[in-house]
């Protein structure tokens, strides 16, 4: 995964990837409302830096959900 993040964007493949899931469920996350995704045509993209900013905001609020 450490080559998708030197991307500037990453699809619902890399997506998936990272997430070790399937590329369904990653567009289904990627169309959801706290997923910073956007459109290159008919194509989804995230940005490398939006993706981890979210990623670290959804295990911030994880932790803090178990305390």
């Amino acid at each position: 995964m450490k080559k998708h993040m030197e991307q500037k964007t990453l699809t619902p493949t890399d997506v998936a990837e990272y997430f070790g899931i399937g590329l369904q469920t990653a567009y289904k996350i990627m169309k959801g409302n706290d997923f910073p995704s956007f459109r290159v045509g008919s194509q989804m993209r995230v940005t490398s830096e939006a993706f981890e900013a979210c990623i670290k905001k959804q295990q911030y609020r994880t932790s803090s959900a178990e305390e």
